[in-house]
């Protein structure tokens, strides 16, 4: 598929575009009560809140629902034992009611409490688990976020305050004790899994680059400009 702008023939590869289910519906979900901050880069900023506007909802909307699918799937690739720690903390940080499922129960389906107890009787063994009881049981408070990394033009990355809601707070917290730049590195990639996600983000794709062109070409380092470099998007000067 084809976008014509004022200097560059806009080509985007349409068969990196997938439907998936993943990210078709963006609940909402209960009152925030604590404030992060994410340092972005400008680039991935605009397409995030061009996504958040195409489908309706708003930019801390759209970061809960990113959030929720980080959590889930960095949490699954860790240890059985520092997983249910994980889990059963974050649980116990919340008050919950009919409205919210817990953590244990995404992670463990029905059986959720029981499993995560189980695997919690076992002898802790990972790195992930003592790091993060020590944290716990010694009040040693959660690190921030680190900034982008220092070859990255400051001018290119802006401050964004993030309010998660009650439960991916309470994880979110938990995360970055061994996990510091958890929120740089995932909310850029589920942006990018995202607008992959269908087709019916080619069109926005096609309208976030080309205002970004009307000044410079999208950063090197956001999500735009990986899928220029991976060949998703193709950039052809008009005239030659």
């Amino acid at each position: 598929m084809e976008y014509k702008t004022k200097d560059f023939l806009l080509q985007i590869n349409e068969g990196a575009f997938t439907d998936t289910t993943e990210y078709g519906h963006l609940s909402k979900r209960q009152k925030l009560d604590r404030k992060f901050n994410l340092s972005i880069l400008q680039h991935d900023l605009m397409l995030l809140d061009d996504v958040a506007a195409h489908r309706g909802i708003s930019r801390a909307e759209l970061l809960n629902s990113m959030l929720y699918n980080a959590f889930v799937s960095s949490l699954e690739e860790l240890p059985a034992d520092a997983r249910a720690f994980f889990a059963k903390h974050a649980d116990e940080k919340v008050t919950w009611n009919r409205n919210t499922v817990p953590w244990s129960a995404d992670l463990y389906g029905s059986a959720g409490r029981e499993q995560m107890e189980r695997e919690l009787e076992e002898k802790p063994h990972s790195r992930e688990y003592q790091t993060v009881l020590r944290a716990v049981t010694e009040r040693v408070p959660a690190r921030g976020p680190l900034p982008l990394s220092s070859q990255t033009n400051p001018s290119r990355v802006l401050y964004v305050s993030v309010r998660p809601e009650p439960k991916l707070c309470a994880m979110l917290e938990l995360i970055q004790i061994i996990d510091r730049r958890f929120l740089e590195r995932e909310i850029p990639a589920e942006l990018k899994k995202i607008i992959l996600s269908s087709p019916e983000f080619i069109p926005l794709v096609a309208r976030t680059t080309e205002r970004i062109l009307e000044r410079c070409k999208p950063d090197a380092k956001s999500v735009l400009g990986q899928l220029i470099a991976r060949g998703v998007i193709g950039l052809e000067p008009v005239g030659q």
